[in-house]
């Protein structure tokens, strides 16, 4: 499986991405906004994943402004470390980021030209607003903290969203989740998924919430919307 780092570039400077494709063919595109602990270990391998299904996968360095080529540990020194870099990250920059990625996989010429983004935790916010925001086919949240504070942009949503909750998640209460699902019930091309008793970050092997089933069901549905919105 080719993968390789490339450079984007912004008014600022320049930041690094991951990418990771099948094959030389052209492939529709998927780009990974990544939790606060960066381009780490667990972001390749949900990019060489998705890679594997027949994607080509782009995983920009989106906290590039604050810590460039950070990789941040799942342990109690790393969530606190997490958390600071996130109390200094501007969201809207990091859309800005966020499209440049876009902009530079689509252009690639391992890619067709379909573009779906893909989020975890403040990057599954990220991917909502990519929906809203920017020119994507299809986006998909994992545990985005951060959507409830910006639900007035839903009405700009027109392609297809998947958002992905714990049901026990310590960081998402599950009020905030009712009021997500509340405001958007009215969006056919909005899905949310509650899975029961599982913590914020059980798609990651290397956390302690950890859920393999849940996060297999969950990777189902994701590939589902992928294949739907990206292969014609």
């Amino acid at each position: 499986m080719p993968n390789e780092r490339i450079q984007l570039r912004a008014k600022a400077g320049v930041f690094d991405a991951y990418l990771t494709r099948p094959d030389d063919a052209k492939r529709p595109g998927i780009v990974i906004c990544t939790e606060v602990f960066g381009v780490n270990s667990h972001m390749r391998s949900v990019a060489d994943r998705l890679s594997a299904a027949g994607y080509a996968v782009l995983v920009p360095d989106l906290f590039w402004r604050i810590e460039p080529g950070m990789e941040i540990p799942y342990n109690e020194a790393g969530q606190k470390r997490g958390s600071e870099i996130l109390g200094k990250f501007d969201v809207d920059l990091g859309v800005e980021d966020l499209g440049i990625g876009l902009n530079a996989l689509r252009k690639h010429p391992a890619c067709n030209g379909k573009i779906g983004v893909m989020g975890f935790c403040i990057g599954g916010a990220l991917a909502y607003l990519a929906a809203a925001r920017l020119a994507v086919d299809a986006a998909v949240g994992y545990y985005g903290k951060g959507i409830d504070e910006r639900l007035d942009e839903a009405a700009r949503i027109n392609c297809p969203l998947t958002l992905h909750f714990g049901g026990a998640d310590r960081f998402i209460p599950q009020g905030v989740v009712r009021k997500i699902e509340a405001e958007l019930r009215d969006k056919p091309n909005i899905k949310i998924y509650v899975y029961p008793d599982v913590d914020h970050g059980f798609n990651s092997e290397d956390r302690k919430a950890y859920n393999p089933e849940v996060a297999r069901t969950a990777m189902q549905r994701t590939l589902a919307v992928f294949q739907a919105a990206l292969s014609n």
